[in-house]
């Protein structure tokens, strides 16, 4: 199990619309997810391992939400999935990005 802490500075960082009423958990939570979804279409949409994958993703991050928790627990090849999307899907970084990414980056490996 990894620990992916969900919580982030938000200082310096500006939105427009609903992400600004957001907090730094759901901020991560939605990159994350929209991360992966933007991996699929690259791809032409993901095999049935990585669709489940995702959906366990989403369950686990939903629970974090309704807890309001700062940090999730996460199978081994569920974040491993996480970071194979962040390393191989093409897209505009911003500074959003850049903080989630480094969100990721800061789990240990064993």
């Amino acid at each position: 199990m990894k620990k992916l802490s969900l919580k982030f500075d938000l200082e310096g960082l500006n939105f427009n619309g609903e992400d600004d009423k957001k907090n730094a958990v759901e901020l991560s939570t939605s990159t994350i997810k929209n991360l992966i979804l933007h991996f699929g279409a690259q791809k032409q949409g993901l095999v049935d391992d990585e669709r489940r994958k995702f959906y366990k993703i989403c369950d686990a991050f939903e629970k974090a939400l309704k807890e309001n928790a700062t940090e999730v627990e996460l199978e081994d090849d569920w974040f491993g999935f996480i970071k194979k999307s962040f390393r191989e899907v093409k897209y505009i970084p911003s500074d959003l990005s850049r903080r989630v990414e480094n969100l990721i980056d800061q789990v240990p490996d064993r």
